[in-house]
């Protein structure tokens, strides 16, 4: 999603963020990608120096925990068993990772906001985990961040974003919570609460129809608020995020 998948790059929030450098900052910046699409955060951490710190970057804008915060139903105990045999129910159901199907760039309708319900109820009934506990969540996280700041390259943090599913995204806002206190108390890193930008709107009009991937307002909204971060990362200047305690980014 940080590409923009499965929308066009130049949607992609990140894209949009760096527009806003060149034009609104007058920088030139170079743009370098790495996606490690379906990947948890763990297994991500193991290529992270050799795919990203090689470029040498100034900045490093980091985003992991969708994925890691998702309960995808088969987790469940026994649900491949439950369902494999109603052919009605397996559309539904058979796809337990967000995303893993093929990926629809269109709006949610009606028909997918059902499908979002079911497959939460699922969850809830069956108490489903989350793919990452959130202690190795953010010890993956810190470790990069650790990573970056010994390579000389100031970090920006983007928060999990939100999912379709409630049960996914309540322990998504609880990683949001827990990655921003820790990263309060890591000098030279950046926190955007990218979870609590997205929630002040309906998660229908910020997730495509797999309620998982990001819409185009979505990236909008988020390509906004980082390229105005990193505007002031870029400039040093992080006197007016550090006196202000709502501006959820720590000093």
């Amino acid at each position: 999603m940080i590409a923009g998948y499965p929308l066009s790059a130049e949607t992609g929030f990140l894209h949009q963020a760096v527009r806003h450098l060149r034009q609104a900052g007058k920088l030139e910046v170079e743009l370098e990608i790495e996606t490690m699409g379906g990947f948890p955060v763990g297994r991500s951490r193991k290529y992270f120096a050799r795919k990203v710190l090689a470029h040498r970057p100034d900045v490093v804008v980091l985003q992991f925990g969708s994925i890691d915060a998702s309960a995808p139903l088969r987790r469940g105990f026994g649900v491949r068993w439950l369902f494999r045999k109603d052919t009605r129910s397996r559309g539904l159901f058979k796809k337990g990772i967000p995303g893993s199907e093929g990926v629809s760039p269109q709006p949610p309708a009606p028909l997918d906001l059902f499908k979002w319900r079911l497959r939460n109820l699922g969850s809830e009934i069956l108490l489903v985990p989350p793919r990452t506990p959130l202690n190795s969540y953010l010890t993956a996280i810190l470790s990069m961040v650790d990573e970056c700041r010994d390579a000389g390259s100031a970090v920006v943090v983007l928060s999990p974003f939100v999912i379709g599913g409630g049960r996914g995204n309540r322990f998504a806002r609880r990683y949001t919570l827990a990655l921003e206190q820790q990263l309060s108390r890591v000098p030279g890193a950046w926190f955007l609460d990218a979870h609590s930008l997205l929630s002040k709107e309906r998660r229908s009009e910020m997730l495509l129809r797999d309620g998982f991937h990001l819409s185009a307002r979505a990236h909008q909204i988020l390509g906004v608020a980082l390229g105005q971060l990193l505007a002031k990362v870029a400039q040093g200047d992080c006197a007016t995020l550090a006196n202000d305690p709502k501006s959820g980014q720590p000093n």
